[in-house]
């Protein structure tokens, strides 16, 4: 697994663990109960308590938006939301 944080890790800088003296990867193998590290990483995101006392606070639009987006993430489905507001209205 650290080998292939690594390589991702290197991929986000154009390169690949192949470019340096490291050990190869291991095959490729579908491993469906492993989270990717970037997911890791956001779900150890410490969410303050103001924040989510801010969705009690969203207009009706926001809170239709807001129930979709989560309707999906409990579902543990993929999707691709597009947010648009002008700068400042805290989209």
């Amino acid at each position: 697994m650290l080998l292939k944080d690594l390589n991702e890790l290197l991929n986000l800088h154009g390169k690949k663990i192949e470019d340096y003296d490291l050990p190869s990867l291991p095959p490729n193998r579908v491993d469906e109960d492993v989270i990717p590290s970037v997911i890791q990483e956001e779900l150890a995101v410490d969410i303050p308590n103001k924040d989510i006392q801010f969705v009690a606070k969203l207009n009706n639009g926001q809170m239709v938006a807001f129930k979709i987006i989560m309707n999906v993430i409990g579902q543990k489905h993929s999707g691709i939301f597009f947010v648009d507001g002008p700068g400042g209205t805290g989209e």
